[in-house]
């Protein structure tokens, strides 16, 4: 299993890099907040989503560097904590897809079908799929990630060929309305491109590969942020802006308002699918990547079962949050959103890492690239800043942050002194 893919053309890797890459992009959180972002912004939301996607293409060497190295003693830490981070992210990130998605098919499609019982089904689908082969694995992500980018684009073309003259005079009003414009919102374009390192999650076997991996990286940032773009017009062009700052779902009133009711199905296809996309592409980063801290230097000898293990307790814990009512608590949403800051905080430690390793390895003779490494850090430090004191819900987000950090120390402790733990026990 471990050598299925070595045969495969790197054209085909790089384009499941593609699908890896765009997988929480296309989610419905993702579009959901889209909607939000240009309620708050209006037309120079274009201008923040090309900068963010300049600034992350810029940001990517540093960061797809430490997650693809050797390891070294310095970056040790830092990458255990990444991959703490998108375990815990995929528990909130996952639960609220999932309830989503029970709602949405129960809406849309088949309204006696119980909704949680839905979602349940659908994370049992997804732990199921990390134990097939992984050519399955890689192959259902293309199918996941197809479904709500081909919907986009449906979205995307029929809206702009539609007779538009009805909507002159809301298209205006939403241009030149900045009614909430907050600082919050100045750096809120950085969670919509969270996830484009899952694209990683793809071996490659040489610094050529690695380069044109990258390059695949950057292009699924620049496709998105054009989407991004294009579907904020439509949100602009054909829902009134005091609407959309007040709904929660501006996805599904655009739907219906370009496509009518085959709208409200196609809307519903690719929540559902781009859900499924976005916890898959996770659970297959935490399950086989080749550069999983956990797996691949604790316990390289069974590193696939650990992954599964990993998968395991992940669905364990996000059955107990939907069982125990997670779903409808309001705070569902501070949490993922405060998962997305600690994913966030890990790019910027991984930016930081590769700093202090490459001062060390050229001696700092490369003082522009050093330069560059360090203004990428502290933009992402100042961020990271900003998008939690100016956050209506700081003290909850701080709360999490607190106690996810902990969590990991926790591990990581577990981890330096396992030796002796083990000798402990067998005493």
């Amino acid at each position: 299993m471990e050598n299925d893919f070595k045969t495969r053309s790197i054209y085909l890797n790089l384009f499941l890099t593609f699908g890896f890459s765009i997988s929480l992009m296309v989610s419905p959180d993702t579009l959901i907040r889209i909607g939000s972002f240009f309620g708050q912004t209006g037309v120079s939301g274009f201008i923040l989503i090309i900068l963010t996607a300049f600034f992350y293409t810029i940001a990517l060497p540093n960061i797809s560097q430490q997650i693809t190295r050797p390891l070294q003693p310095l970056d040790n830490f830092i990458i255990f904590f990444y991959s703490c981070v998108k375990y815990i992210a995929v528990i909130f990130i996952a639960t609220g897809l999932l309830v989503t998605c029970g709602f949405v098919f129960n809406e849309v499609f088949l309204y006696w079908f119980p909704n949680f019982g839905f979602a349940f089904i659908l994370l049992g689908l997804l732990i199921a799929l990390q134990f097939l082969p992984r050519k399955f694995i890689y192959y259902a992500q293309l199918l996941f990630v197809l479904i709500p980018t081909l919907g986009l684009m449906v979205f995307i073309i029929t809206g702009f060929t539609q007779d538009q003259s009805q909507n002159i005079s809301l298209s205006i009003e939403n241009i030149f309305s900045l009614p909430h414009f907050e600082t919050n919102t100045l750096f809120l374009t950085l969670l919509l491109f969270i996830g484009f390192d899952l694209g990683l999650t793809i071996p490659n076997r040489s610094d050529k590969n690695q380069f044109l991996q990258n390059k695949i990286i950057t292009i699924s940032i620049f496709a998105m942020s054009l989407l991004f773009i294009l579907w904020g017009y439509l949100f602009l062009n054909f829902i009134p802006i005091k609407k959309l700052l007040d709904t929660t779902i501006p996805h599904m009133i655009l739907a219906r308002n370009i496509l009518r009711n085959p709208g409200r199905w196609l809307m519903g296809a690719m929540v559902i699918s781009g859900s499924l996309g976005a916890i898959h592409a996770i659970f297959s980063n935490l399950s086989l990547s080749y550069h999983d801290f956990i797996s691949f230097r604790i316990y390289p000898q069974k590193k696939l079962e650990w992954g599964k293990i990993k998968i395991i307790s992940a669905g364990i814990i996000i059955s107990a949050l939907m069982a125990g009512g997670m779903a409808g608590d309001e705070k569902l949403e501070v949490f993922t959103k405060s998962a997305l800051i600690l994913w966030l905080i890990s790019y910027a430690l991984l930016s930081l890492s590769n700093l202090f390793i490459n001062k060390i390895a050229d001696n700092n003779k490369n003082f522009v690239t050093n330069i560059k490494s360090g203004l990428i850090t502290l933009i992402l430090f100042v961020s990271i800043l900003m998008l939690i004191i100016t956050d209506p819900n700081i003290t909850l987000i701080l709360k999490f942050l607190a106690v996810s950090v902990l969590v990991i120390l926790f591990f990581w402790n577990l981890y330096r002194f396992k030796d002796s733990i083990r000798k402990y026990l067998t005493i």
